[in-house]
């Protein structure tokens, strides 16, 4: 049977077998980085109906997340989408962003977030984990899990 369960002005046809994710930043404007108006996190939270997993965006060197208490009122479960150092902070250019904390700062503080994202690195930007330090502790906690620990096969 098929139903449409868009509720969206001209959308018809089948119900999506998908999960959908709301990411929202709290930044807004054409350059987000250097943006200076800014709006709540929930600004286009476009309802439960529609959303399954609410995956905010975050850079802060100490990996504070000010807006956290705002994602429990969601209700859905909560992810980071973008996860990083300040993006003009000094660990974007030397690398020396300590990544073995994000597990011990999620656990401690963050209990609710199911899992994370690290942007990637370019030139003259350390953004990934493996561009900064200590990701090998990182990975190697018990409480990370990594694709090795799927048994996944594509096919």
């Amino acid at each position: 049977q098929q139903s449409s369960r868009c509720g969206f002005q001209g959308c018809s046809g089948p119900e999506i077998q998908s999960i959908t994710r709301y990411s929202p930043s709290s930044t807004y404007g054409i350059n987000t980085q250097t943006s200076s108006i800014f709006r709540a996190v929930d600004w286009a939270y476009p309802g439960d109906r529609y959303i399954d997993i609410v995956a905010g965006a975050n850079y802060a060197d100490d990996m504070s997340i000010s807006d956290y208490a705002t994602y429990l009122t969601m209700g859905k479960p909560l992810s980071m989408a973008e996860f990083g150092p300040d993006t003009d902070g000094p660990f974007v250019e030397s690398g020396t962003w300590n990544t073995s904390l994000i597990i011990e700062r999620i656990r401690n503080d963050y209990p609710r977030i199911a899992f994370w994202v690290t942007w990637h690195s370019y030139p003259e930007a350390s953004w990934s984990m493996v561009s900064n330090i200590d990701a090998d502790i990182l990975l190697a906690d018990p409480f990370v899990i990594i694709c090795d620990d799927f048994p996944w096969n594509p096919k």
